[in-house]
């Protein structure tokens, strides 16, 4: 049966204490190691070597290494005390050195190498927490063999450093080390098992390590950060260190099925937003989510959908009542897809299905990259621009002029600062260019702000949609009646949007239900001008396109729409245009996306 073995060394009491001062933390760190290693690791512990000579040290290596682990075992080493540099030579300080016999009164790192190229056991690991540790690498040195990785035997070899080649190592009076503290709570936590799976591997490790330590040591010295390394020759394989505590896997579960409850509240929440909608389309689109709800395979979900469409039976509109008694009635096999489309009977009868066609105006679907809530919005024309009779109209929006457009699904609301750390978490985006806002818990649910065209082209990539075009973006605001504002030709007013400065600042998206679009888009005026695809041209309603315009093909500025919330109500209009340079950016500035069918 393979062996995992280790040996512990925590040195910090010196005999030459002028150069070589005592440490408090390497006992403590080599002694609550040990125990973390026998109890999550299953490791035997060879030695726990502590304050001990260069000769007991180099004899527990060479027989761990060379003796002890065979092959199919793991070997395991961990150092904790000071680390010595000299030009490409690296000494770990044992308690009898001293620093005109170094070379003969510590260990260096050659030692280790050596020892290292002789073992043939399985999987080497090597945990150093000294000073300069980081220069324990494959590195050639002058009239010395390199320790390299490619002429090891067995599969894997890692060496994980505290810090880099020129960086020293924090310890801590009284506790453990900088490093080993973060090392020691990523395993008793399980807070280093990033992948959930019930090992933290090195890989895993390293990269946990790597946030955890560069902060600690921030409040040490914000100056002098310590960035910990590791080499770690890549053959197919990781390296398990410890397993996961089973009260860490205990609450992740608990954790998941929170998170389950929470996405079965956005889709609940969703959904009844379009329910208490005025416009019995909006409301007429929410029943093929309730019809896909009753035919999934959560009974909770289900059981609420029920809910839901029964509800529908009583609704004012005769549409929406016999869509949702069609719904009921359908064997779960028949549910209706998002991209279907009922067929309303003219006398009771019994339901039934077309092939999938176009989507209802006002239907809504999620998007799981980012639970963002899409609309569509039906193909067909509608009138772009402003007319004469508009006395707010700008030049560069006239002639009002019709425009027919492919079907397109829109984001009901702007992209908020949760959508987006999403992304920037997934390192597929940058964070907006001021923090401010994106930071502050308070703002989780308002619209990512200080954002530019090119960070707005990045976040929707990452989810698979594009920014809409300007004639998208207004069809979506406006409708096809040609209306002036998202609700209507009434005047605005503060119920229905967040704009001249009554607010003072952004609000959470969804705020103003009210101000609600024709087709149930919300926040289309008001509270942040929200980019779209096209390059700006004062003059390009003249000659565009009457059929899906995209905008001219080049210029200087970008355009934003829908106004924000210290403009005035005539940038409000759905109608209006305005241009900006695509860099930038600016506490008033947001986007959404759309899909194309």
């Amino acid at each position: 049966m393979a062996r995992r073995l280790a040996v512990l060394i925590g040195n910090g009491k010196f005999i030459d204490p002028q150069n070589f001062p005592d440490l408090d933390s390497p006992a403590r760190d080599a002694t609550d190691l040990a125990e973390a290693l026998q109890k999550l690791g299953d490791f035997e512990i060879l030695k726990l070597l502590i304050d001990k000579d260069a000769n007991v040290i180099r004899t527990a290596i060479e027989d761990l290494f060379c003796r002890q682990a065979q092959k199919g075992d793991l070997a395991l080493l961990y150092y904790s005390g000071h680390g010595h540099k000299e030009g490409n030579d690296l000494y770990f300080i044992a308690s009898n050195t001293t620093r005109d016999l170094i070379g003969t009164t510590s260990v260096e790192d050659i030692t280790i190498q050596r020892s290292l190229q002789r073992s043939n056991c399985k999987h080497r690991i090597i945990i150093l927490d000294a000073c300069f540790s980081g220069s324990f690498n494959p590195e050639k040195k002058a009239g010395q063999e390199p320790l390299d990785f490619e002429f090891l035997t067995g599969e894997a070899t890692a060496v994980l450093a505290s810090s880099g080649r020129t960086q020293v190592s924090y310890e801590n009076k009284g506790q453990n080390s900088v490093f080993t503290q973060c090392l020691l709570n990523g395993i008793l936590t399980g807070e280093a098992d990033l992948d959930r799976d019930g090992l933290i591997k090195i890989h895993d490790l390293s990269k946990y390590l790597g946030g955890s330590v560069k902060n600690a040591s921030r409040e040490k010295n914000p100056s002098r950060e310590q960035t910990p390394m590791l080499h770690f020759d890549e053959r197919d394989c990781d390296i398990w260190l410890t397993k996961t505590p089973p009260e860490y896997l205990e609450r992740l579960q608990v954790q998941r099925q929170k998170e389950v409850e929470a996405g079965y509240e956005k889709i609940r929440q969703s959904i009844q937003t379009a329910l208490d909608a005025y416009l019995p389309n909006i409301r007429l689109g929410a029943v093929n989510d309730l019809a896909d709800l009753l035919s999934g395979s959560d009974p909770e979900l289900a059981q609420w959908a029920r809910a839901r469409l029964e509800d529908l039976t009583h609704d004012d509109s005769r549409i929406v009542e016999q869509a949702a008694r069609a719904a009921l009635q359908t064997k779960p096999a028949e549910i209706l897809q998002p991209d279907m489309k009922i067929e309303i009977p003219l006398k009771p009868a019994a339901p039934s299905v077309e092939k999938p066609v176009e989507p209802q105006a006002g239907a809504t679907r999620m998007r799981e990259k980012d639970d963002a809530v899409m609309v569509y919005v039906p193909a067909g024309e509608f009138l772009m621009g402003s007319g004469d009779k508009d006395k707010d109209a700008s030049d560069d929006e006239k002639p009002q002029h019709k425009v027919f457009l492919d079907g397109f699904w829109i984001d009901r609301t702007p992209v908020t600062n949760t959508m987006y750390r999403k992304a920037v978490e997934a390192g597929a985006c940058t964070k907006p260019h001021d923090t401010q806002h994106y930071d502050d818990p308070k703002y989780a649910d308002h619209p990512v702000v200080y954002m530019d065209w090119n960070q707005a082209q990045a976040y929707c990539q990452w989810v698979g949609g594009i920014l809409p075009s300007e004639a998208q973006w207004e069809k979506a605001a406006r409708g096809t009646d040609g209306r002036i504002y998202p609700w209507g030709n009434q005047a605005p007013d503060k119920d229905l949007l967040n704009y001249n400065m009554n607010i003072g600042d952004t609000t959470p998206v969804g705020k103003y239900p009210k101000g609600a679009s024709l087709y149930g888009v919300l926040d289309m005026a008001g509270n942040v001008w929200e980019w779209v695809n096209d390059w700006y041209a004062e003059n390009y309603y003249k000659n565009s396109p009457g059929r899906n315009p995209t905008g001219p093909e080049k210029g200087d500025y970008r355009v934003l729409r829908g106004g924000a919330f210290d403009n005035n109500q005539g940038d409000a209009r759905c109608a209006y245009r305005l241009g900006n340079y695509p860099n930038r950016r600016n506490h008033y500035g947001g986007f959404r996306l759309a899909v194309v069918l």
